[in-house]
């Protein structure tokens, strides 16, 4: 008998335990924090019994597990469903007065940078940079950065076509140290430097592309692409011209890169936003955020619609997913682009596999992958033989 009573006891447990996993992912997919009395309520509506509060627990156990009602099932599916949409109406729906509002003073505005040329098809690069890495921004400029104002050639399906670079290196004030005289000498020499009137850190991430929005409205209105990477991203820029020229964007915007579906809403951690920021449980589809391209055509209404939308820390989904769903802008999955989860590349399988950027990048491996990217054959081919000849 104590036997049988405790298989019955641990039946029960994994029971309730079951019951409450299916309700987290039920709260957690659909948006909707269902608890343990609106789960007995619908019970209650759908078989027509009173609801069980003063019931013993193997009472309301047996009464739930004998629900079997469609009807019943379908009408909460609905409830979420029209639950979910009312929140995300909510949310998406930009606030009648300015909640984020976008300034900045430009203590170098590089206003050099963007003379383009409407004749060719123009990609702005710009590299959210911090005011103390000089080292790396050299290591750009010697690699990929070195096609800025070269004109690319390219050809595709026997059509040539040529690309204009154009880049620039976004920086905000070290809240320890005055870099404002090195940046000047720096923006002197290269002449590549924005240099904008806010303090660094990483809940400021997201405001900083804000700003690069801003400073292109008013310096650079006319490109054609924006191009934000990471410091630690290297670009094999015609491979992008390329594969920008395949995509033509049209009045409604694209935002091209490695798109998340689906994407869960992480509330404790380094990526963690508070349900009072953004109360639904799923992001729209966005740009991996080390690597992406907005078609130059939206960025005055991404701007724009962020100042009537509650700032968010986390920028490619607030950037590329929040704004974007807002003004209706596709997002278009290039394979090619990198992703937070990728691996440090190798030089010569970055290029036969056709990538378009590599992410964790340091500054001995970006001098690798320029070479192999410009010199594959003698580069790759060294490589490979000097693997032959190693022992064992």
């Amino acid at each position: 008998m104590k036997i049988y009573r405790k298989s019955m006891l641990k039946l029960f447990m994994l029971t309730v335990v079951y019951i409450i996993i299916c309700l987290v992912i039920i709260s957690d997919l659909f948006d909707i924090r269902v608890t343990a009395l609106s789960f007995t309520s619908w019970i209650s509506k759908s078989k027509q019994i009173t609801p069980f509060h003063n019931a013993t627990m193997t009472t309301d156990f047996r009464s739930a597990q004998s629900v079997d009602n469609k009807d019943g099932l379908r009408n909460l599916a609905k409830e979420i469903r029209l639950n979910r949409e009312q929140k995300e109406r909510e949310y998406y729906s930009p606030r009648k007065t300015k909640v984020n509002q976008i300034e900045a003073k430009f203590l170098i505005n590089g206003a050099q940078i963007c003379n383009t040329d409407a004749e060719y098809m123009t990609i702005l690069v710009i590299v959210p940079s911090l005011p103390s890495h000089f080292y790396v921004r050299d290591a750009i400029r010697s690699t990929y950065g070195s096609y800025v104002k070269e004109k690319i050639s390219l050809q595709y399906i026997g059509a040539n076509f040529s690309v204009f670079i154009r880049l620039a290196f976004l920086i905000g004030k070290d809240c320890k140290h005055d870099y404002e005289a090195s940046l000047r000498n720096e923006s002197m020499r290269n002449k590549d430097i924005i240099f904008a009137d806010f303090y660094e850190s990483y809940s400021n991430l997201t405001r900083k592309m804000l700003i690069a929005f801003h400073w292109i409205n008013l310096f650079c209105s006319d490109v054609d692409f924006v191009m934000k990477v990471d410091e630690d991203v290297f670009v094999n820029i015609p491979k992008l011209g390329f594969e920008l020229h395949k995509r033509p964007f049209d009045k409604q915007g694209s935002i091209y890169g490695y798109i998340y579906r689906s994407s869960r809403v992480h509330r404790v951690g380094k990526w963690a936003v508070p349900r009072d920021v953004f109360p639904l449980n799923q992001y729209p589809d966005y740009a991996a955020g080390n690597s992406y391209v907005i078609s130059g055509n939206i960025i005055p209404r991404l701007l724009s619609v962020s100042e009537y939308l509650p700032y968010m820390s986390i920028e490619d989904a607030y950037i590329t997913g929040c704004l974007a769903k807002i003004i209706d802008a596709k997002r278009v999955f290039v394979p090619g682009f990198t992703y937070y989860f990728d691996g440090e590349p190798n030089p010569c399988t970055f290029v036969r596999n056709k990538r378009i950027s590599a992410t964790k990048v340091t500054i001995g491996s970006m001098e690798g992958l320029w070479k192999a990217c410009t010199a594959y054959k003698d580069y790759c081919s060294f490589r490979y033989q000097k693997q032959l000849k190693r022992p064992g």
